[in-house]
């Protein structure tokens, strides 16, 4: 059934922003729907609810830079005397108080964005699953709705698994022993 039949047959109909009708509501007057009893649907959008889509967004487009550069902070260039040099920063030696905390720095990295961000997803997925798999729009399956429109409704965790793999496949590809000598 069409929007328009579904909302009529609801009893809804068009209301101007300010409460009111006018005779503009019928010739593209600003509306929108409302309940009959006057009251809205729900609450408008919380400033959080607003900034969680785009910022969740802006995070999944540089997960995979910032997770290989979190990882860059591990591999070393190793030649034949032994000594070896942070492939990211060659001013530092491995195996020396710098690289210690250039290692230190890149764990910290890796727990606060890759790590962080797969957890921070979770918890927000497992909020939602409920809305999401009996297809009940809320704010926050609204919010989430770019992370499993792809899927299934049932499989609205896959994207979990999405960043796992880049996980693995980043760290993997960054961290491996570099093979040889130079």
């Amino acid at each position: 059934m069409p929007a328009l039949a579904q909302s009529i047959a609801r009893g809804q109909h068009l209301k101007r922003h300010d409460g009111e009708r006018s005779k503009d509501d019928e010739h593209g007057g600003a509306f929108h729907l409302q309940d009959a009893g006057g009251a809205a649907d729900e609450e408008p959008p919380t400033l959080f609810q607003k900034a969680l889509p785009p910022v969740l967004q802006i995070m999944f487009v540089l997960y995979p830079l910032v997770t290989t550069a979190a990882f860059e902070g591990f591999p070393c260039y190793e030649f034949e005397a032994g000594r070896g040099w942070l492939i990211a920063d060659v001013n530092i030696e491995c195996r020396e108080s710098d690289h210690h905390f250039a290692t230190m720095l890149a764990w910290i990295a890796v727990f606060i964005y890759p790590l962080g961000l797969w957890v921070g997803t979770l918890l927000l997925l497992m909020r939602a699953s409920k809305a999401i798999v009996s297809g009940v729009e809320t704010p926050l399956s609204r919010a989430t709705f770019f992370l499993y429109k792809e899927y299934d409704p049932t499989c609205f965790w896959w994207e979990l698994m999405e960043m796992g793999r880049k996980f693995l496949l980043v760290g993997l590809f960054v961290w491996q022993p570099t093979q040889g000598s130079i």
